[in-house]
C-alpha cells in the first residue's frame, strides 16, 4: 500500500503544476515515519511517470523518432534539436548545483515558500497571458530559456511543470503548445536520472520488486490522469487555482508546521 501511495503520489505531483519534491520534503517533516523512498524506488517511480508521458504523447514520440530517418519530417526534426537545447542547461544546472541545493531538501519551510513563488509564478503567467506562437515556432532561445526554468526546479517547491509552462507562457507560447513542450522536455530529463541510478538498481540485493512494479504503475496511472487533466486546465484558461493551492499550502505549512 506505502508503494501505491507513493506512486500516485509522484504521478500527480510530476504533472500538476504543484512540485513533487515540495510535497515530498513537507510530508517528510509531518508525517511519523515517513522517509524519502529510497534512490532505486524513486527511479523506478520516475519510470512509470516517464511511461505516462511516451503514451500519452504517443504521436508526438513516433514523429520524432521517424524524423531521425532520411526524409523525415523537417518539423518534427527542429522539435527534437529545440528539445536538446532545452535539455542542455537544464542538465548543465542540475549538475553544478545538485550538490550545493541538497541540503534544502532538509528545509521544509524553505520548500513550503518557494511553493508560494511557484504560485506566484503560475498567476502572473496566467494574468499576463495574450494570444501566442505555435510549438513550430518556438526556436533555440526559447527552448533554452525553458531549459533554464526547469532547472530551477532542483529546488524543492518549485514545480517543474508549472516553471516551464510559465515560462514558455511568457515567452510567446500559446498554453497547449507550452504544455506539450514542458511533458515532451521530461522524457531526457527522466532518462538521465534512470541511468544515473541504474548501477544501484542493477545491484540492489533483496528487493521486494512487487512493490517497486506496483509504484510505478500507479505513478503511470495517476500520471496519465494528471496530463490529461492539466491539458484541459489549460485549455480553460484555469492554471490559477494551482496558485491558490501552492499559496494555501505554502503559506499553512509556514504558519502551523513545525
Amino acid at each position: 500500500m506505502y508503494a501505491v501511495l507513493l506512486g500516485i503520489l509522484q504521478g500527480l505531483t510530476e504533472f500538476l503544476p504543484v512540485s513533487s519534491s515540495g510535497h515530498l520534503v513537507l510530508a517528510q517533516s509531518l508525517l511519523p515515519g515517513f522517509q524519502e523512498p529510497a534512490a532505486s524506488f524513486d527511479a523506478t517511480l520516475h519510470g512509470g511517470t516517464l511511461v505516462a508521458v511516451l503514451v500519452y504523447f504517443r504521436t508526438d514520440v513516433t514523429a520524432l523518432l521517424s524524423c531521425l530517418r532520411r526524409g523525415g519530417d523537417p518539423g518534427h526534426r527542429k522539435l527534437l534539436l529545440w528539445l536538446v537545447a532545452g535539455t542542455v542547461p537544464t542538465g548543465v544546472v542540475g549538475v553544478l548545483f545538485k550538490g550545493p541545493l541538497e541540503a534544502l531538501f532538509e528545509a521544509p519551510r524553505f520548500a513550503a515558500a518557494m511553493l508560494l513563488f511557484t504560485g506566484a509564478l503560475l498567476w502572473v503567467s496566467e494574468t499576463l497571458a495574450r494570444p501566442g506562437d505555435g510549438l513550430e515556432r518556438l526556436g533555440f532561445r526559447r527552448a533554452f530559456g525553458i531549459g533554464l526554468a526547469q532547472g530551477l526546479a532542483i529546488i524543492p517547491g518549485i514545480s517543474r511543470s508549472g516553471t516551464t509552462i510559465a515560462a514558455a507562457t511568457l515567452l510567446g507560447i500559446r498554453g497547449e503548445d507550452a504544455a506539450r513542450f514542458s511533458f515532451l522536455l521530461v522524457v531526457p530529463a527522466i532518462l538521465g536520472a534512470l541511468v544515473l541510478r541504474l548501477p544501484e538498481m542493477v545491484v540492489t540485493g533483496g528487493t521486494n520488486w512487487s512493490l517497486y512494479v506496483g509504484g510505478a504503475a500507479a505513478a503511470c496511472i495517476s500520471g496519465l490522469w494528471a496530463i490529461r487533466f492539466l491539458m484541459k486546465v489549460i485549455r480553460n484558461g484555469r492554471l490559477r487555482w494551482f496558485a491558490v493551492y501552492c499559496w494555501t499550502l505554502g503559506a499553512g505549512y509556514l504558519i502551523v508546521g513545525p
